[in-house]
């Protein structure tokens, strides 16, 4: 029988998202966390995590695209600002690396390393993990996977492989209006990418979240989540279904510097998740 993870990204990136995760942890069906290392407030929320009365897996989301970096900057000069803020997205940092000099690559790669290993060590001293992502699944640009997998396997941990199943979105033609371009697009381009990093690493997990990124409402997730488990189940994989119930609160920012992402933190779609991820039905889901 497949392992079901329902799991949360981004815990930690403020406090009233925090304590929305972690309500969905106690009251809800989240028995998965990613846990970004990069915050200023990592040691109090991982203390919350520890403290929670459940055996949920714990998961290094590391973090190349927003907020602060955890190494001192001046050593990572081609990823963040001066002030250490992250400068680069999924896209431009992936072309960066593309039409660098081999000398640049090499720098490049060197910088992602120390970054990430930083990021490792600072989460491993406040709390253990044994699972690997990342933020806006940066770990799947190809020169990136290659780093965050070597970090996995110093720590024992497995290492995401965003291999979303098109079928089941396929056969459900009464969704297909609602499907979001760039949702089709990050589907389709991560599965490709995640084919080609299967041929290095070898992880029997299924995941389900990109389609519907920003709108895994409850009607939704009923008609797609029961073929998504018995995909894994037939290939002998676990699933990942991928949630953000994390909005944030109140005159709350995540980045003081760059606002890019709070649209979304606080779009209608995460209030949504949150009702989604405390379902009866996912409850169930995890709990048979």
């Amino acid at each position: 029988m497949a392992i079901i993870f329902i799991h949360s990204d981004d815990y930690g990136v403020s406090e009233a998202s925090e304590a929305t995760i972690l309500s969905c942890i106690t009251d809800g069906a989240v028995n998965s966390v990613s846990v970004m290392a990069n915050t200023a407030r990592l040691e109090n929320s991982a203390h919350k995590l520890k403290e929670v009365n459940k055996n949920i897996r714990i998961a290094l989301h590391l973090d190349l695209t927003e907020g602060k970096c955890v190494e001192n900057p001046e050593n990572l000069f081609l990823l963040t600002d001066k002030d250490g803020y992250f400068k680069h997205g999924f896209i431009s940092l992936w072309l960066k690396y593309i039409f660098a000099s081999k000398k640049n690559k090499a720098e490049l790669k060197k910088q992602v390393h120390l970054e990430f290993a930083a990021q490792a060590r600072v989460l491993k001293k406040y709390i253990n993990f044994n699972a690997v992502d990342s933020h806006c699944h940066m770990h799947m640009i190809p020169f990136v996977f290659d780093i965050a997998s070597d970090i996995a396997r110093q720590e024992n941990a497995s290492v995401r492989l965003v291999r979303e199943p098109s079928l089941p979105f396929i056969k459900h033609i009464s969704l297909l209006i609602t499907y979001k371009p760039a949702n089709i697009l990050k589907h389709v381009l991560l599965n490709m990418l995640s084919a080609f990093a299967s041929r290095k690493c070898k992880n029997k997990l299924y995941l389900f979240g990109v389609m519907f990124s920003g709108k895994m409402n409850l009607a939704r997730v009923k008609k797609i989540l029961p073929e998504m488990i018995n995909i894994a189940e037939r290939e002998n994989a676990n699933l990942e279904v991928l949630f953000h119930p994390c909005p944030l609160g109140t005159g709350e920012k995540v980045d003081s510097k760059n606002n890019k992402f709070e649209k979304y933190y606080k779009s209608e779609g995460r209030l949504l998740e949150v009702e989604t991820v405390n379902s009866n039905f996912l409850k169930n889901i995890v709990s048979r």
